[in-house]
């Protein structure tokens, strides 16, 4: 894992603090508790996507790169280091 902190500014570096500590939350079944496995969270509005017209594809982007670039690329770890959350 690379560490991006001397990229970051001190806002931006809260930022990913809040969301780290937030997905945490959310991996470990923190949030909404107490629950019987099942759990209606809340997703703050600052995390969510909304200046996109296609946020799938944001996403996608933003974690993958380009559709070039990802068809090119062969490195595993590559792809062991990203995730995409999800739920229906």
């Amino acid at each position: 894992m690379r560490l991006l902190s001397g990229c970051l500014t001190t806002e931006e570096a809260n930022d990913l603090k809040d969301f780290s500590d937030w997905i945490l939350k959310v991996g470990e079944g923190k949030l909404a508790e107490p629950n019987d496995g099942e759990a209606e969270i809340e997703i703050p509005q600052e995390f969510l996507i909304t200046n996109s017209e296609d946020p799938i594809d944001a996403i996608s982007k933003a974690v993958y790169g380009d559709y070039l670039s990802l068809q090119e690329n062969k490195d595993p770890r590559f792809f062991q280091e990203r995730a995409i959350l999800s739920y229906q």
